[in-house]
């Protein structure tokens, strides 16, 4: 049964992994930080930081580029390998470089997509990647 979408007047989804592409961008800022990694199969890596992201997020708010750190910090750990608090920074960070899917970008190039994008992000979190949506000719709010 088709979805009639008229029906509502505001959709929401978070937007890593839906129009940026997280696993590629996930995987490209850890082989950069360790490039031990490299050889590890990426399955086994994004199981490995999804399941160390889920214990960083439990308890209080955590920004997501201390969810990020943390994730990283515990792949190394769990391999015997330092990371400098360098590393693990521009690895959090490099969450604004991860790119957008390539039909991300294009559906809202189409006349009366309507869609428009919202970052929720605390103010140290605004995450350059929605810009990739600029090129659309429509607003991206980032809150």
């Amino acid at each position: 049964m088709p979805i009639d979408y008229d029906r509502f007047g505001v959709l929401t989804f978070d937007c890593y992994g839906t129009l940026i592409d997280w696993e590629t961008g996930l995987l490209a800022g850890l082989r950069r930080a360790l490039p031990e990694l490299q050889p590890v199969d990426e399955n086994e890596l994004l199981e490995e930081f999804a399941a160390l992201a889920v214990r960083a997020e439990a308890g209080c708010y955590k920004s997501y580029r201390s969810v990020l750190a943390a994730g990283l910090r515990g792949i190394a750990a769990a391999r015997a390998l330092a990371i400098a608090e360098e590393a693990a920074a521009r690895f959090a960070g490099s969450v604004g470089e991860w790119p957008a899917f390539p039909d991300s970008t294009e559906a809202r190039r189409r006349p009366g997509s309507g869609a428009t994008p919202r970052a929720d992000a605390t103010p140290d979190e605004r995450y350059p990647s929605m810009r990739a949506f600029a090129d659309a000719a429509v607003p991206v709010t980032v809150s």
